[in-house]
This record gives C-alpha cells, sequence and structure tokens, in this order.
C-alpha cells in the first residue's frame, strides 16, 4: 500500500472558545491522504485467534511459484508450510500428521477454506483446504461450521500466509499474487 499526503492544515482558530481563546494548548491539525493498494501482492481477511505469535511470508515469497504445500495436522491445524520451486520454504506452526500437495507446472494455488474453532479459550484454526486451478486438493484438521472461503481474484494466486501461531495455528489468513 502506499499512502501520500496531500494536504496539511493547521486548525487552530476552528477550536477556540466563545471569546476566541484557544481551548487547548496543543494546536488541532487536519491532513487529508491519498492510499492505493499494491498490483503485486494483496492480503485476505483472516480467521481465528489472538494465540501464539504473528507471522507473515509477504517480505519472504520468492518470485518462483510455490512446488508443494504442506498441512500438519490432527484434530487442528498445527501447521502449514509452503515449498518454492526455488528452494525456499517457509513454515508455520508446529508439525504432526503431514498431508502434502505437490504442484504440477502450470498448476497453482487457488481456493482456501478454512475452519475456526475453540480450544482452552481462545479461536485457533481447526481446518484448512487448499485448492488449485486443476482441482487437486490437500485439507487437514477437522471441520467446523465456522469457516471463510477465500479465493484468488481472477488472474491472481495464492503464494504465501499469514497470521499467528505457536504449536498450532491460532489465525490465518493468505496473501495473493499475479499470474504474470
Amino acid at each position: 500500500m502506499s499512502l501520500n499526503a496531500q494536504s496539511y492544515r493547521l486548525e487552530n482558530q476552528t477550536f477556540v472558545d466563545p471569546s476566541g481563546k484557544q481551548l487547548s494548548d496543543h494546536y488541532p491539525i487536519t491532513a487529508e491522504f491519498v492510499y492505493s493498494t499494491s498490483s503485486q501482492y494483496q492480503l485476505s481477511s483472516t480467521i481465528g485467534g489472538s494465540g501464539g505469535s504473528g507471522f507473515n511470508d509477504l517480505n519472504h515469497i520468492p518470485e518462483s511459484r510455490p512446488s508443494s504445500v504442506v498441512l500438519n495436522s490432527g484434530n487442528r491445524v498445527d501447521g502449514i508450510s509452503m515449498l518454492y520451486r526455488d528452494g525456499t520454504d517457509l513454515a508455520h506452526g508446529g508439525q504432526s500428521n503431514i498431508a502434502t500437495l505437490n504442484l504440477a507446472d502450470g498448476e497453482y494455488l487457488t481456493e482456501a477454506t478454512i475452519g475456526q474453532g475453540t480450544r482452552n479459550g481462545d479461536k485457533r484454526i481447526f481446518y484448512v483446504e487448499l485448492s488449485t486451478n486443476l482441482g487437486n486438493k490437500v485439507e487437514g484438521g477437522q471441520k467446523t461450521s465456522d469457516q471463510i472461503k477465500l479465493e484468488a481474484p481472477a488472474g491472481w494466486y495464492i503464494a504465501g500466509f499469514y497470521g499467528r501461531a505457536g504449536q498450532e495455528l491460532d489465525l490465518l489468513g493468505v496473501i495473493y499474487r499475479p499470474l504474470n
């Protein structure tokens, strides 16, 4: 995202009492900003809770596309990893039962279904299903009724993840990149 200030005004005459005296020794200002989103990345919404530590693949996603995605799961989703064609491996959370989806040349992730549930009083990621443009899928965990479906915009693919994790995934969203 790009954020640019367009104007800045001191509003000291606006915040006065009826006799014209300043209401505060702090001068009020007005600033107008214009923003634009990135043409290289988009972030989805997230689902889950506040446990674990934050992670974000955004600054680590290589130019090459993913070659495989790994889900570590049992009753919940413990971890998620993306391996890229250049050898980069971005992994988050814990390890347990492994389900791997190897991506063929020209195959890419287009959709994520993520379900949350409550464990020990906090929301956690209980289920993840990832689907490709060729209809292949990998899933892990247990389905819940509280879930979101994240679909890559036309001409984009799922290139990475962001959220929170410790020994399990606590919060998850996806990062999209353009196909070209």
